[in-house]
Order: structure tokens, then sequence, then C-alpha cells
């Protein structure tokens, strides 16, 4: 500091240019600018001043004649619609035949005479804001005018002219003249307005034009003031900038550059001034080198704290990441030096082992917190010998392992050990009770059945596989028996699904205990379940397994507080030496199980090579009649339905026929349930639909066709929509079809069952109960479903034939069908006592039977149909 003031002092003690001259100069040029600015702005403002004042006077003025010449306007308007209106009442009173209506027309000319006066006074006052003698003394004679328009003189002859003249017409004709002058004089006085106007127009003009010329003058010369100060203030500020103010700028930049440590400036090229910029230059140059030597220190001690704050902030930020990688885990860490003693314990961990912070203290031993966990209530004493055992393990012989426990809360927790630094350990922590659980689950799903419990079709698929593959080349010593519960279907379908899954649960449990532990239960499907037996030394083995398995299903089953029985039906089969697989075994147990069912249900049968035989012929015989049924080459026969009072035809019933091509005729009670196992009874009943409404377009009108339905058509067929589509495609009335069905149908849904029937009766197609009286719960039927007929079965006809008690109960059907409206058909009619047992019981029933006709072609029933409609069958 004492160098810096030494130079300094010696600096400004030899300059030879006094400081005051320089501030002296700039003071003076800037004090002359300021006066030319000064007189320029003042003389710009008076001419704008005075070209503003007249500006505005004269379009003030212009305003008024504006109003004035409106106002005036006006009133000459006024006066005249008011003398027109005093000379229509006027003409009014003239025509005026009585007093009465001359009174009016004098009050109303009385009234327009005074707005007349008052309209001529406004419009000489309105004149006299012209300021000129002749526009007033034309408009004050308006005003005299319009007063003596109608006088009291002019009342008097009125009166006279009214006396002597009832028309009034004088008093007209000297109101016109009257009124002649008055408008006169509003002419004159609108000549001379349009006169002052058209001159005061001429003077606002040339007013107008003294006022753009004066603004122009002033604008012309505020440009020039203007142009010549912004010179002389460019001139002197050009002076100033160069010698004074750019200095000045560039040092005070530079001065607060060096509280920002920029230090690059410097002002050599002053130096060699001798006024003050010069003395302020060297002043800086010399502070500046001061600072550079403090700089260049503090920049070496900065760098070293830099490096320092560096690496602090480096192992700052690697803590916080191994904290908040720590508290983040979803496993429990655990670390432990050769010592065990706890380097490290995450929140995770703490939390899996139930221990508080405090328990979890760095460099404690694992037993103690181990035992904190126990005192818990979260590892148990085994638990904690369990870890303490795996850890020395792992200090002896260093290899990653991993084992489960389970808590006392029933948690299993997965520890996990490996190697950390420095010969530590490194614990990994999983509660995986919900994976453990949920694998389980998969795995129950993936192979056992979810209903029973037993293994699935999956599961006894792969243990059959790799039993038959470990005892290739042998003859194995396995069965497999094919089980499927007799009359299943009929549960499930009178009771519910409900009733039949129990019935499903009681079977298996039933098999479960008939096996042994080597022996393995499947349920393959629907209420078919498969025996896989191991270790069969004899075919007694299997025997006694089978009979067993009979045995157990002896006894009824209680569903929902009712008895069930069903029975078992086995087919067995044992693996060939090299030739048997899975596909293969399956097959021949299912072929002999269809072979047990087809001798009577509740037995077992061993597979033999003739039942492989059978079993293709029934799978062409289903090929063969799917085939049939897509070329529609199936046959459908008709039998009539007779009146038994006068043996007219009323129907005839459908029957389908199928001639096989090789076989010949095969009978319905063999294609027909056989369609219904194998699922094609819809598509065969949709056909015979068909053909026989066709066949009944073509009969006379009265006359009717009935087509049977199967159970499986209304259960997953689409009965009514077929009814629907064959009706409108052949336009067949619908009251010429009737569907008959058996009581079998009625066994399943009764709430589907009866909304389809009421449906059908909706379209107006006739529904008939068959084979009535051969079940046990007919009447009921009756009751509850809508039928149109009922066909009393062939078995009341025959036994009625010689029993007194037969007859009684055939009339008392056929009374009580009459009773509800029912119609009734007689089948089985074979014999004339037949018929004449029907007419003597139920002489307004109907009959049917071979006595009249057998099931007939279509082109057949021509014949049996007289020209009328129909004729009488011998």
């Amino acid at each position: 500091m004492r160098h810096f003031a030494s130079k300094s002092g010696s600096s400004f003690s030899s300059s030879s240019f006094p400081p005051s001259s320089l501030f002296f100069s700039a003071a003076l040029v800037f004090s002359l600018i300021a006066a030319i600015s000064v007189l320029g702005a003042i003389y710009t403002l008076s001419q704008i001043s005075t070209e503003d004042a007249v500006a505005a006077a004269t379009l003030k003025y212009e305003r008024n004649i504006r109003d004035l010449t409106t106002k005036l306007n006006l009133s000459q308007r006024s006066i005249a619609v008011e003398a027109s209106s005093i000379r229509s009442s006027l003409a009014e009173f003239a025509l005026a035949r009585d007093a009465g209506q001359k009174a009016i027309a004098l009050a109303d000319v009385a009234q327009r005479r005074s707005k007349l006066n008052s309209e001529a006074k406004s419009a000489k006052e309105i004149s006299e804001g012209f300021k000129d003698i002749e526009l007033t003394n034309a408009f004050s004679q308006i005003e005299v005018l319009a007063a003596a328009l109608w006088s009291d003189d002019a009342e008097a002859a009125r009166q006279e002219a009214d006396e002597t003249f009832p028309t009034g017409e004088k008093l007209l004709k000297d109101y016109d003249s009257r009124a002649a002058e008055l408008m006169s004089g509003i002419e004159k006085a609108n000549i001379r307005l349009a006169t002052i106007v058209e001159i005061q127009d001429q003077y606002i003009s040339h007013a107008a034009w003294k006022i753009d010329w004066a603004r122009a003058n002033a604008i012309t010369n505020t440009q020039l003031v203007t142009f010549w100060t912004v010179v002389a203030c460019f001139l002197g500020v050009a002076a100033v900038s160069v010698r004074i103010t750019n200095p000045l700028v560039e040092i005070t930049r530079a001065l607060k550059r060096l509280t920002l440590r920029d230090l690059n400036r410097s002002f050599l090229d002053l130096e060699s001034r001798s006024d003050e910029i010069g003395d302020l230059a060297r002043a800086y140059n010399e502070f500046r080198d001061i600072i550079l030597d403090h700089v260049e220190a503090q920049k070496k001690l900065s760098e070293q704290q830099a490096l320092l704050e560096s690496d602090q902030r480096q192992i700052a930020l690697l803590a916080a990441r191994f904290d908040v990688a720590l508290s983040a885990m979803p496993l429990g860490l655990l670390m432990l030096n050769r010592d065990r003693r706890i380097l490290v314990l995450n929140w995770k961990a703490r939390e899996l082992l139930e221990i508080n912070e405090c328990s979890s203290q760095p460099d404690r031993d694992l037993r103690e917190m181990l035992n904190c966990s126990s005192n818990a209530g979260c590892l148990g004493f085994e638990g904690v010998d369990q870890v303490e055992k795996a850890v020395d393990q792992f200090l002896t012989l260093p290899k990653e392992t991993s084992f489960h426990i389970k808590t006392q809360q029933e948690r299993l927790l997965e520890f996990s050990l490996h190697a950390g630094a420095n010969d530590g350990i490194l614990i990994l922590l999983e509660d995986i009770s919900v994976r453990h659980k949920a694998e389980t689950e998969i795995h129950q799903l993936a192979w056992f059945d979810p209903l029973t419990g037993l293994p699935n079709r999956r599961l006894m698929f792969r243990v059959i596989d790799e039993a038959l593959a470990q005892n290739a080349g042998l003859r194995s010593p396995l069965a497999l028996l094919y089980i499927d519960l007799d009359h299943f279907k009929e549960v499930n379908d009178t009771q519910g699904h409900s009733a039949g899954d129990e019935l499903l649960r009681g079977a298996a449990e039933r098999l479960r205990s008939v096996v042994r532990a080597s022996d393995m239960v499947a349920r393959i499907g629907g209420d078919e379940f498969v025996i896989l037996q191991r270790d069969v030394c004899r075919m007694s083995d299997i025997e006694t397994l089978a009979r067993r398995i009979i045995d157990a299903f002896e006894n009824p089953f209680e569903i929902g507080g009712q008895e069930v029985r069903v029975g078992a039906s086995i087919g067995v089969a044992k693996p060939a030496r090299n030739k048997s697989t899975r596909e293969t075994l399956m097959r021949e147990a299912d072929t002999a199980l269809y072979r047990a069912k087809a001798d009577g249900r509740n037995a077992w049968r061993f597979f033999r090579p003739s039942m492989h035989a059978a079993a293709v012929a029934r799978r062409n015989l289903e090929f063969d009649l799917r085939d049939a049924i897509r070329a529609k080459s199936l046959d459908v026969y008709f039998q009539p339905i007779l009146r038994a009072d006068n043996q007219e035809i009323s129907a005839c019933e459908a029957l389908t026929r199928w001639r096989h091509p090789t076989r010949g005729p095969i009978p319905p009670a063999e294609f027909i349930p056989f369609a219904e196992e194998v699922g094609l009874i819809s598509a065969l009943g949709a056909q015979t639909l068909e053909d026989a409404c066709r066949a009944c377009a073509s009969w006379p009108g009265d006359i009717r066709v009935a087509v049977n339905v199967s159970p499986s058509q209304f259960e997953k067929g689409d009965l009514i929509g077929d009814v629907e589509k064959v009706l409108a495609d052949l336009d067949l009335s619908p009251s010429r079809l009737e569907i008959e069905i058996t009581e079998s149908v009625l066994i399943g849904d009764t709430e589907r069952t009866k909304r389809s029937l009421q449906q059908l009766r909706s379209l107006g197609v006739g529904v008939a109960l068959d084979d009535f009286g051969a079940g046990y719960s007919s009447l009921s039927y009756l009751h509850h479903f809508p039928f149109d007929r009922v066909k009393i079965d062939r078995s009341f006809l025959s036994e009625a034939s010689g029993s007194a008690r037969a007859r009684s109960l055939l009339r008392g059907i056929v009374r009580l069908a009459a009773d509800l409206g029912i119609g009734v058909v007689v089948e089985g009619v074979e014999t004339t006592q037949h018929f004449q047992l029907v007419r003597e019981e139920c002489p307004s029933a109907e009959v049917q039977g071979f006595l009249f006709s057998p099931p007939v072609p279509a082109r057949s029933l021509g014949e049996l149909f007289c020209r009328d409609g129909r004729r009488k069958v011998a």
C-alpha cells in the first residue's frame, strides 16, 4: 500500500494540465447545446399551440352552424306540417253537418294553432343565432304570419260565414290565401339561410386552409430546429465521449471486473496522458499488479482445498448412495467379519428378523442379534441354531449356500450365504412366503384337479409315460383301469351341477380308499377316472382291485339330503412288450370300458383284440352317419293319425329311416341312440324337421305333421331357431306343425324347458307329450307344462284288452285330458279289437297304429288322401 501511494503522488504532482479546465470545457459545450435545444422547443410549442387554438375554434364554430341549421330546418318543417293540419281540420269543419262534429273540428284547429305559434316563435329564436339581420327579419315576418293565420277577425268572419254559408267554403279560401303568404315567407327564409350557410362554409374552408398552412410552417421550423439541435448534440457528445466518457467507462468496467477477479484488462495506452484520466489509468495498473500477486497465491491454496473437498464429496456421495441402496433393497442384507461381528445390517433385514435399531448396532455379535429376533417372536431356537451352524460351516469352507427357516408366525425366510470382503460373510434374507404359496398353488393347478384334489390328466399322462419308459423292453407289471360313473348324467341333469360336483368328490374319496399307496388315481375329465396300478404280478390282482371299486359304489351317496345311487363301469388294459404307448394304452382301456357299458354297466372288462375291431366298426358307423346327414340321404317316413269317430286322417307322424349302403336298413332304435351318444342328434333332428315340414306343405290344408324331438335338441341345439327358419322358408302355417317330446326332456332344467315350450306355443306350434303313462310323473307334467295333446303309450291299450282296471284307467286319462282341454292320441292300435275298444271308451280321441297304415314314404301318402283332402282308411 505504501508503494502504491508513493507512485500515485508523484504522478499527480507532475501533471501540467489543471483538472478544472477539462470539466469547464465540457460544461460549456453542454450548456450551449442545451440553450439551443430549449429555444427550438419553445418556438415549436408556440407554433403548435396557436394552430391547435385556431383549429379548435374553427371546429366549434362549424359544429354550432351545423346544429343551428338542423334545428331551423326542423322548425320550418314543423310549421309547414301544422299549417297543413289546420287546413285539414277546417276542411272537416266545412263538411260537418251537426254542431258536435263542428265543435270537435274547431277544438283541433285551436290546439294546432297554438302549436303553430309556438313553432314559429322557436324558429325566430333559432334564427337569431346566425347573427344575420335579414334572416332574423324573415323569421319575424313568419312569426307574424303564423299568428295572423287564424286571428280573432278570422274567428268573427268564420261565424258570419258559417251563418251565411253553412259549408264554410269562404273560410277555407281565406285560410288558403293566408297560408300561401306563410309558405312564401318560409321559402324566402330558406333562400336566405342557404346563402348564409354557403358564406359560412367558405369562411370555414378559408380558416382550414390557414390552419394547414400554419401547421406546415410550424412542422418545417420544428424539423430545422430539431436537425441542428441533434447535430450540435451529436458533435458535443462525440467530442466528450472520445476524450473523457469512453476512458472513464472502460476504467469503471475494469474496476467492476476486479471485484469479480477479472485481471486481464490494463490501460498502458492511457498512462502517457497528463490529465485526470492518465492518473486513474496509472493507479488502476499498479493496483492490478498488487492484486495479481495475491490472486496467484490464493489460487494455489484454492486448488489444494478444492482437491480435498472433491475427495470429501466423493466419499460422502458414495456413502449416501450406499445408504440409499441398502434402504431400497428388497432383500435383507447382513455383513459379518470373521469374528462374526455385525458390520452392516439394513432396514429390510431388521424388519424380516423383527429386531429394533438398538439390537442391530454395528460391532454386535451375531448370536446377540439372533437372540433378539428369537425374543421378539420371529426365529425359534432351532432357527437360531441353524443360522449359527451355517455361518460356522461357511467360515470353515467358504461355499455359497442357501436354506429356509419357518418363523414362529409361519413365515418362510430364505437365507443365502456369500463370500464378503476381507474373508467376511454376506447374508441375504428374503421372505418367500407369498412366492412359495403361489408356486404351490400353481403346481396344484397345473397337476391336480381343483374339484376332487386328484391328479389331473396332465400329471397322469406324465406318470404313465415315465412308467412305460422305466419298463421298456419288459412285460410291464402295470395295469390301467379306465372308470366311468354309471347314471351320473341323470343325477347332474335332475339335481343340478352342484349335486354333480359333490357326487364327483364323493366318488374320488371312495376310489382313494380302495387303492394302495403305490397306485395312482386321477380324474381326467367329466365323470371319468383313471387308476394306474403298479406291481401287478397276477391278473387276479387287477380283478381284486376292480371288484373293490365295484363294491365301493354299492352303497348310495347322500347328496343334498337325498340318496343317490351310481355305479362304475371299468375298462382294463395292460401294456404289451415293446409296443404300448400311453395313447394305445388309453385307447385300449377306453375300448374295454365301452364294452363294459354295452354289457350292462357296473362291471369290468379286460381289453381283447376283438374289441378293437368293434370299436373301429363303431367309429366307421359314426362316420357313415355323419356323411348321411351331410348328404341328406336319410329318409323320412310318415304314419297316419286318424280320428276314431270317422276314421279320417288328421295328422301324420314323421319317422326317420336310414338305409346303410352296405349294411342295409338300420333300425331307428339302434342309430337314434347312437346319434345322441356321438352328438349328431341335433343335426339329424333339424334335417328331419325340414323334410317333414316340406312334405306337409304339399298335403291338404287341415292335415298336420308331428315331429319327434330329442332331449339333446332342447339342451344343446337351437330348436326354436330351427322351427322359425323352417316355417318361414316353407311358408307353412305354424298350426300344422306339432312337436312331440318324451318325459326325458322334462327331467332336466324344467324352467328352461318350460320357457322353450311356451315359445313354441307362442309361435302357434302344437306340443304333444309322447309315450304318456310310461314314466312316473306324467300327471304332474300335465299340470306344469303347456301341452296341446298327449299320446297314450301302446302298453295301456294292450293291457286294457283283458283288464277292466286298465280300461278304467284309460277312460280316466281320456276324461282328464278332455277336462284340461288337451287332445288325446292312442298309439298301438294294431287289431280291430283295439280299435273297437278305443271307439267305446274314448270316441273323441285320435288313433295311430299298424291297423290303419305302417310308416310309408312321403310319395305313398297321396294314395291315402281323398280328392277333398283326406279319405277313410280301410
